[in-house]
């Protein structure tokens, strides 16, 4: 549990914290409007057991509502100690209330990242509160309102999908959802498929053990498995936080 600060000449206490070693760590991300179910303890846990990554996030150490620019310390013989917001994350954005005081503190922050040895900060979101600072790469965010019925749903979705539906509705498929160890193993062997199909090495599976483990059998999570008879075709790993659903991995045996 580091607490190594920094102070900006406006008197903000940059400090950097682990929310696992934080007994009310959830009350107080429970409190941000914008905090999301990766700022959450149990994909920090993901990430630590899998890859031994320390958290380390820079919060003021003079009040409860300070920002937060959630970052993990990662080392390697080949790119050296950095902060990262977060690793093998789609995106973790700073919180703050309010813009307005952001600049300051993340001034008082670089400094801590100075005197922690990190080469440098990479914060994945949060893109209004950097100013004119260029983005290094850009991704797409969707959201689905999944309030409307499933009609409505359904007739928005482009011909070809609907025609899909169909045929999956007659091709006598077997829809599952669990949260057990052996499905989780089999969305991995499905995984490993799409994966060499795309050219890509598949992430360890001690990642996908971990994510049952901390996130699964926690109910903060499941995955969705179609089987044909007892050959599983296709899977979706989904985590969950309040009333969003997020998705995450998907899979599927093209043959």
């Amino acid at each position: 549990h580091s607490m190594t600060t920094h102070s900006s000449g406006a008197g903000v206490v940059a400090a950097a914290v682990d929310p696992l070693e934080e007994p009310l760590w959830e009350r107080r991300l429970a409190d941000h409007p914008n905090g999301s179910f990766f700022h959450t303890s149990p994909w920090l846990r993901v990430l630590r057991d899998t890859y031994g990554f320390k958290p380390a996030f820079m919060v003021d150490r003079r009040q409860d509502e300070s920002p937060i620019i959630p970052t993990m310390e990662v080392s390697s013989w080949l790119t050296g100690r950095r902060g990262i917001a977060l690793p093998f994350t789609d995106e973790c954005a700073p919180l703050t209330r309010e813009s307005g005081g952001f600049q300051e503190f993340f001034r008082a922050a670089l400094e801590l990242a100075r005197a922690r040895g990190w080469n440098y900060v990479e914060c994945r979101g949060g893109r209004p509160l950097f100013g004119e600072a260029p983005a290094s790469t850009s991704f797409f965010g969707h959201q689905l309102d999944l309030t409307p019925s499933e009609p409505q749903l359904y007739s928005g979705l482009e011909g070809s999908v609907r025609r899909a539906v169909r045929k999956a509705r007659q091709s006598d498929l077997t829809v599952t959802f669990s949260q057990t160890p052996d499905a989780m193993h089999t969305f991995y062997g499905l995984l490993c498929r799409t994966r060499r199909k795309h050219g890509l090495p598949a992430q360890p599976f001690r990642f996908f053990a971990n994510i049952q483990r901390h996130i699964l059998a926690a109910n903060l999570g499941q995955v969705v498995l179609v089987h044909q008879g007892t050959v599983p075709l296709a899977g979706a790993v989904y985590f969950h936080r309040g009333a969003t659903v997020l998705y995450k991995f998907g899979a599927s045996d093209e043959t």
